[in-house]
């Protein structure tokens, strides 16, 4: 398997979030995309070794689609979104899941992610995607260094904070 740790990432999320139905491919991709900015913001590195692409939809990638098909607990499902177009779901098959290469860290990341996102429809949750500092900052079709804006993003923080102190 790829990565074990973006597995454990998106099988926490099958596990913890509280809507399944709303799992789609694009949203648990840009779930794990908020992940790994969060992280960077707080601990200066992501969770998973993905490397975020800008591309015309926002920050994805196939990593994520990747991992769900080559893991033996975690699949598609296709099926058709309220507004009749094609649309694939992630589900876990697992009834004992476990997420052994995540820290405590991961955890209370995922888990921020989760409590903040879990009542969004899905435009709202696009909008605040749209609205991260990497995705405003970046041009599309680049990739995004998350661990770098993150520090410029601090940076600036503190920057304004010593200007307001």
């Amino acid at each position: 398997m790829k990565s074990s740790k973006l597995h454990d990432v998106v099988v926490y999320l099958c596990t913890k979030y509280p809507y399944k139905s709303e799992l789609s491919k694009a949203r648990t991709t840009k779930l794990v995309y908020l992940a790994d900015w969060r992280s960077a913001l707080s601990f200066g590195t992501q969770i998973t070794e993905i490397n975020w692409y800008f591309n015309h939809y926002g920050p994805y990638v196939d990593d994520v689609t990747d991992i769900v098909r080559t893991s033996p607990d975690l699949h598609l499902v296709s099926g058709h979104n309220a507004y009749g177009s094609p649309a694939e779901w992630i589900r876990l098959d697992s009834a004992s899941p476990s997420y052994p290469s995540l820290t405590a860290n991961d955890v209370r990341v995922l888990e921020s992610i989760i409590e903040a996102t879990q009542t969004m429809n899905f435009s709202r949750f696009l909008s605040l995607v749209y609205e991260t500092y990497p995705v405003k900052q970046s041009k599309k079709y680049t990739y995004l260094d998350l661990v770098k804006l993150a520090a410029k993003r601090r940076a600036e923080i503190a920057a304004e904070h010593e200007k307001g102190a």
